[in-house]
């Protein structure tokens, strides 16, 4: 899936014109979707791809392309709805990512491979 931002929101939830990672105008690459009763988030490949741990707010982006990567299963668990690649849907897998577990890097960076590949092709 790839999508455009239109708009900037921090974070904590405050329109801003610039924010470290995206640009109005940038197009991204999903790579993950979150939700549960109160919230709904996307985690991009932004401008600076070393880290993706910036959860952002979708009304900040436009659908580019809708296709959602093969490699993506959707989990329903305690009301939480998550969308991405198979391997991060273990119980504590961001935590052991950022961490810095070397199986949890190592089952990102498939992730994120075989997402990129797809979305390469789209």
């Amino acid at each position: 899936m790839i999508i455009r931002c239109v708009r900037i929101i921090s974070p904590q939830g405050e329109p801003t014109d610039a924010y470290p990672g995206v640009h109005v105008g940038g197009q991204y690459v999903v790579l993950e979707t979150y939700s549960d009763a109160e919230v709904y988030y996307i985690r991009i490949l932004g401008d600076s791809d070393e880290s993706p741990g910036t959860l952002w707010n979708p009304s900040m982006f436009e659908t580019v392309d809708p296709r959602i990567p093969t490699c993506w299963t959707m989990t329903l668990e305690d009301g939480r709805l998550r969308v991405a690649p198979s391997s991060w849907h273990r119980v504590g897998f961001w935590n052991d990512y950022f961490d810095r577990n070397p199986g949890a890097i190592a089952d990102f960076e498939e992730g994120k491979a075989a997402t990129l590949a797809e979305s390469a092709s789209l």
